[in-house]
């Protein structure tokens, strides 16, 4: 969704890019007589999906880290912010709410609000199409 829902959404997870790697050293021609046929062709490119082909929800935007709870100060018991707060929003939602859709769009936005009355600082993203922001959050 990224720009077209503004700063509620978009921004991606706060994942760092991969470190680049080295690249090898080239191989050797193959010696007469040993396979000394045309190269090979590389893998064919896949085509883009479509716009509306997924649904992510990252923990965080980009300049963000997602936050861990640890309660009572037991790191054997840590969890992540996010999923608690999805797994809470999700049960409050049909608890409060039964036979109402809740929305993937309307699940980020409740979370953020949750996350944010507990004095956590990060912002989960929505990135879809706009047709699948508004479309019911599914557990598969």
């Amino acid at each position: 969704v990224g720009g077209l829902l503004g700063g509620l959404f978009g921004g991606g997870g706060g994942s760092a890019p991969a470190p680049a790697s080295t690249p090898s050293p080239p191989k050797p021609p193959p010696a007469a007589g040993q396979g000394g046929g045309p190269p090979a062709q590389p893998p064919a490119i896949p085509a883009k999906l479509g716009d509306d082909v997924g649904i992510l929800i990252s923990g965080c935007q980009a300049n963000e880290t997602s936050a861990d709870m640890t309660p009572g100060g037991d790191r054997s018991k840590s969890y992540g912010a996010l999923s608690n707060a999805l797994i809470t929003t999700v049960d409050k939602h049909y608890v409060d709410k039964p036979g109402q859709v809740l929305s993937n769009r309307s699940l980020v936005t409740q979370v953020r609000t949750r996350l944010a009355a507990s004095n956590i600082s990060q912002n989960p993203c929505l990135e879809c199409s706009p047709a699948n922001a508004d479309t019911q959050f599914v557990l598969h």
